[in-house]
């Protein structure tokens, strides 16, 4: 009986994730054409396919945040839970008063706001703003990972250089159009939707520089249980190279390890 509830309550909170996936990628999706004041369809038709590749990219750089931010909020709190195993639980001792201090800064200014008397002005950047300090940890994580040795080896620095210019191309279109929203140029439905977009996009660089400085250093790369169960179970198309795509990590830890291990030992022999 306790097998058959636990196994139910797995299932329909299978589907609890893929409805709200679905939900956040058709709201995006439809919100952006909105805020971007574009019509694909009307562009399709009137055959302005440079337009519309580029709206179409875009719009999946944007969008795909929207359920990438909620799969990361959905980890976090299973490694806060500790339900994502000792690894984990040490990598959120990392990063835990970042997400506590800027969780608590953003309830004080929603208190401020819903206490104040003055109407809410959309033309604003708080909301975006939160997630500016999420862009600069992410820069300095990008440079501290590049400053890693394995076994006294640098890192490779080409995805990290790619990465770091990802950011900096966010940072400078962030800023664009904050200060286009800062000028009173958006509708309220149009400032909304690029602050949230910018605090997602933002708050998922910093968690994934934070994610990849702290297993490099540690020379222990692997996925989360959260995610493991999400490809395995919630995502429609299962990965069938999952298996060996984890079997790869393990033995790049162990190969590290003993890099690590022998580069120590002959470190204590010289000195």
């Amino acid at each position: 009986m306790v097998f058959s509830k636990l196994l139910y309550a797995k299932s329909s909170m299978k589907y609890f994730h893929r409805f709200n996936i679905v939900a956040l990628i058709i709201i995006s999706s439809v919100w952006a054409c909105f805020a971007f004041q574009t019509n694909p369809f009307q562009l399709f038709f009137n055959f302005e396919i440079l337009e519309l590749l580029k709206f179409t990219y875009t719009l999946g750089f944007t969008v795909v945040f929207w359920p990438m931010f909620y799969l990361e909020v959905c980890d976090l709190i299973h490694t806060a839970l500790g339900k994502n195993g000792k690894t984990y639980t040490k990598y959120f001792d990392t990063i835990k008063e970042n997400i506590y201090v800027s969780s608590i800064s953003a309830l004080i200014l929603a208190c401020v706001y819903w206490t104040d008397s003055v109407k809410y002005d959309f033309s604003g950047v708080d909301l975006a703003f939160i997630g500016v300090p999420f862009l600069v940890v992410a820069i300095f994580n990008i440079r501290n990972t590049m400053k890693i040795t394995v076994a006294g080896v640098p890192v490779r620095k080409t995805v990290l250089f790619f990465t770091l210019g990802l950011v900096l191309l966010f940072s400078y279109l962030s800023f664009s159009y904050l200060q286009n929203n800062s000028s009173g140029q958006y509708q309220a439905y149009q400032a909304i939707w690029f602050q949230i977009t910018i605090l997602f996009v933002s708050f998922w660089f910093y968690l994934s520089t934070s994610w990849q400085k702290y297993f490099i250093n540690n020379c222990n790369i692997e996925l989360s249980n959260f995610k493991r169960y999400f490809i395995s179970e919630v995502s429609w198309k299962h990965s069938e190279h999952f298996p060996d795509a984890e079997e790869m990590a393990k033995k790049l830890n162990k190969k590290n390890r003993i890099a690590k291990a022998k580069y120590a030992k002959k470190k204590r022999k010289n000195n």
